[in-house]
């Protein structure tokens, strides 16, 4: 198609166009022709035209609103353009156009774009500043004044404009969360004490599993894959990974970057979305009809009907997203492993730099009643075991008073010179043999190692108790590439002072080499992570699902009395040995408790396992390990967390705003099972059980014994 003068015309139609950000000023109609130099603005189709705009003074072009198809070109202000627009103070103009349709509107941005000279087919930032407070229009059915990092993950995510109307303050909470804390974790982790093949394409860390922002794994509907390959990564939604990197570096700054092939992504992912919305929509009317209309308490829901808290989503609000969520920028590498292992940011502040936001009542100003079939009862009572989980100490020593202090405001050798305190001085090659290599990762690598009959220290007496054919997991360290030594001591810390049946045990540590290298000893748990059990078998007993929650309660239980919160309880942090022993791992999201703190309010875990008081950004305390405990449960039951095939910003709504979750098919769950998943999953934190309520909890009293669950690890053999 040819236009005036015989230029070759790349796109044309009507736009409305805000020639100013003055309040009064409407917008205006114009009908816009693009070539390849330039853009005309016409009074009417075929008409004068009203000015123009060329594309080589373009130096920047991107969408600026959360809602609505607006887009925004910014020039040179000393250009040969006459186009008007508002000055942003660094001698550019800044125009704003909006258009009917997301299609349109992506199709001129990135013809735009593509041919804009002085932009060579790079993103720069936008830095949009709207000197507005964030607020939510009712009339509109749109959000004003969101920062841009926020405009773009919600345009992106699959939360609906009905759910904004909703509830709005949900949305504001999860952005906040989700940019000030999630987005930050670092995926640089390294399972611990896990099998051959678990770990080998998992970085360095302390713990059993990493924590992601990213699903943790897809749907298993009986996989053939590697047995081993899945604990603890943070495995591809469904986008696929040439979507995903895509859109992590996209993630990565403050304004996106459109190219033709992102531009026919997202046409392709809309036609599949679309599909499928419209299979989930007649798979999930059947499931929908039979949901109860209205909220009920948790702690007073019919226990045979199900547990949800609150009315689940509608189909609608469960489709997923026209174009994939970005998943979280991938940070720079830590060493610790998991991403837990560093501090939680503090909860936001008025000074913080974040749009205010109205908090909502605290859940705890509901009307709750008691939890389900639970009693008050000591720690002995509790045990279904002979032997009983290690009591709290009456009271706090000094000594552990002195591990509350935060090593973050350490110094690099004051941290040094606390690792130096909290490893031995033997050599540990007098003590161990290492057989195999089982895990790389870019600080370190994960070896299975025997112990030396010349073992000494803690390794002969592991010896004495194990026998000959004792194994030990050993991770090799180098701490030039450690970047927060203070995460390792702090975990080391917690581990040494924590020995339990049912936590991971941490064996010793040695500095190598000048203190160059660490080498952190730990149990070798040969059965993997219960990630790996749920994906490798279709169905897990009731029995067996209430053996493994009995296990990881009494785990809870103990932590819980030395006022620790583990803070990332989920399948991948759960390891078994080849007896069927159950035992918690990964402590670097663990924060202590003090009596000058006794609740945190820092926002840490992995989303599909967080409690709403988490996501909420409210204080909580040890019962987000309750809430999650709950979400494992129904991993096991379902085969996956709910929320899994939701993109995480939609995942951490619906947790805020559904609260508890619902079953797929609560009528094939016993009452007891129904029952102990309704005083897990309340949202009331009241309400919700503790872990020795737990402990005493009818369905807890019928596991299968631990036998039973060794029977789950026959796919290893079979591998």
């Amino acid at each position: 198609m040819d236009g005036m003068g015989g230029v070759a015309v790349r796109k044309e139609g009507w736009a409305s166009i805000k020639e100013n950000k003055n309040l009064f000023q409407p917008w205006k109609n114009k009908y816009l022709i693009l070539r390849k130099e330039s853009i005309d603005f016409h009074k009417t189709e075929g008409g004068k035209v009203a000015y123009t705009l060329f594309l080589k003074d373009v130096v920047n072009v991107g969408r600026v609103e959360a809602a609505g198809t607006i887009f925004e070109i910014k020039r040179r202000a000393d250009g040969s353009s006459n186009s008007p627009g508002d000055d942003d103070g660094q001698n550019n103009k800044a125009l704003h156009i909006k258009v009917k349709t997301e299609d349109d509107l992506y199709e001129w941005i990135d013809i735009i774009y593509g041919a804009c000279p002085g932009m060579g087919g790079v993103s720069n930032p936008t830095n949009f500043a709207h000197a507005v407070h964030v607020g939510f229009d009712p009339q509109t059915g749109e959000f004003v004044g969101l920062p841009p990092e926020w405009s773009k993950l919600l345009n992106s995510s699959a939360i609906t404009k009905e759910d904004y109307e909703r509830n709005p303050q949900a949305v504001f909470e999860v952005l906040d969360f989700y940019t000030t804390d999630l987005a930050k974790q670092n995926d640089n982790q390294f399972g611990g004490g896990v099998p051959p093949g678990a770990m080998q394409n998992k970085p360095m860390g302390m713990g059993g599993g990493g924590a992601g922002v990213a699903p943790p794994r897809p749907p298993h509907p009986g996989s053939a894959g590697s047995p081993y390959g899945h604990s603890g990564q943070a495995r591809p939604s469904p986008g696929g990974q040439q979507q995903q990197q895509q859109q992590r570096q996209q993630a990565q700054t403050s304004s996106p970057t459109y190219t033709s092939a992102a531009d026919a992504a997202r046409e392709e992912q809309r036609r599949r979305q679309r599909e499928a919305e419209e299979r989930e929509r007649r798979e999930m009317e059947e499931y929908n009809a039979s949901l109860p209309k209205n909220k009920v308490p948790m702690a007073q829901q019919e226990i045979g009907g199900g547990y949800g808290g609150s009315g689940g989503p509608s189909a609608a609000d469960r489709f997923n997203p026209s174009r994939a969520a970005p998943p979280a920028p991938k940070p720079a590498q830590q060493i610790n492993g998991l991403k837990a292992q560093r501090p939680a940011p503090a909860p936001p502040t008025a000074g913080s730099g974040r749009p205010p936001v109205v908090p909502q009542s605290s859940s705890s100003s509901a009307p709750r009643s008691p939890p389900l079939n639970v009693s008050k009862v000591n720690q002995n009572q509790a045990q279904s075991e002979p032997k009983p989980a290690e009591p709290a100490p009456p009271k706090q020593t000094p000594a552990e008073r002195k591990q509350d202090v935060r090593m973050s405001t350490m110094s690099e050798n004051e941290v040094m010179a606390k690792l130096k305190e909290a490893v031995s001085k033997e050599d540990p090659n007098l003590s161990y043999s290492k057989q195999k290599k089982i895990g790389q990762g870019a600080s370190g690598s994960v070896y299975v190692a025997k112990i030396k009959d010349t073992a000494v220290g803690v390794a002969r007496e592991f010896l004495r108790q194990q026998g000959p054919r004792a194994q030990v997991a050993i991770k090799q360290m180098d701490l030039a590439h450690q970047p927060r030594k203070e995460l390792i001591v702090n975990e080391i810390m917690v581990m040494k002072d924590n020995r339990h049946k049912n936590i991971v045990n941490f064996l010793d540590a040695f500095l190598r080499n000048n203190n160059a290298e660490l080498w952190v000893v730990m149990e070798f748990m040969e059965g993997g992570a219960l990630t790996d059990v749920i994906d490798n078998n279709p169905s897990i007993s009731e029995e067996q699902i209430a053996t493994i929650c009995h296990e990881t309660c009494r785990g809870l239980q103990h932590l819980h009395a030395q006022s620790i919160i583990h803070r990332d309880i989920k399948s991948d942090n759960v390891l078994l040995d080849a007896r069927g022993n159950v035992k918690i791992t990964d402590f670097g999201f663990c924060a202590k408790l003090t009596e000058a703190k006794s609740k945190r309010a820092t926002m840490v875990g992995t989303p599909y396992w967080m409690a709403p008081e988490v996501v909420k950004q409210k204080e909580y305390g040890p019962k987000v390990d309750i809430w999650s405990l709950g979400i494992m449960a129904i991993e096991m039951i379902e085969s996956e967390p709910p929320y899994l095939n939701e993109e995480p910003l939609k995942a951490l709504y619906l947790i805020a705003t559904n609260g508890t979750p619902r079953l797929k098919k609560p009528e094939k769950l016993s009452k007891e099972l129904k029952a102990f998943l309704s005083v897990c999953l309340c949202v009331d934190v009241k309400s919700r059980a503790s872990a020795d309520e737990l402990l005493a909890h009818d369905f807890l009293q019928h596991g299968s014994g631990l036998a039973s669950l060794a029977e789950l690890l026959a796919f290893k053999r079979n591998a």
